[in-house]
């Protein structure tokens, strides 16, 4: 399991959770410098289970980019950032 709930601002390249079951990330910012080409926010890669929740997400690239590196793929069951 993956959690990050209610941190202030997370400040990195991107958040990048692999194979996870139980993803939830909710009341957070993430910051990847937008100056910066080719930084995602949010990247569940081969995930289950993900709940994005009341998240600002500022990036250079994608906010959310859904991978998928083995079969069946990323599942993403609620989203919703402002």
């Amino acid at each position: 399991m993956f959690l990050a709930v209610d941190p202030k601002v997370v400040h990195v390249n991107q958040v990048h959770p692999l194979a996870c079951d139980g993803v939830v990330i909710r009341n957070t910012r993430i910051y990847s410098p937008p100056a910066v080409g080719n930084t995602d926010g949010l990247d569940p890669d081969f995930c289950i289970n993900v709940l994005v929740d009341n998240c600002t997400i500022e990036s250079g690239d994608d906010a959310i980019a859904v991978r998928s590196r083995f079969l069946p793929g990323s599942q993403i069951l609620q989203f919703s950032c402002c």
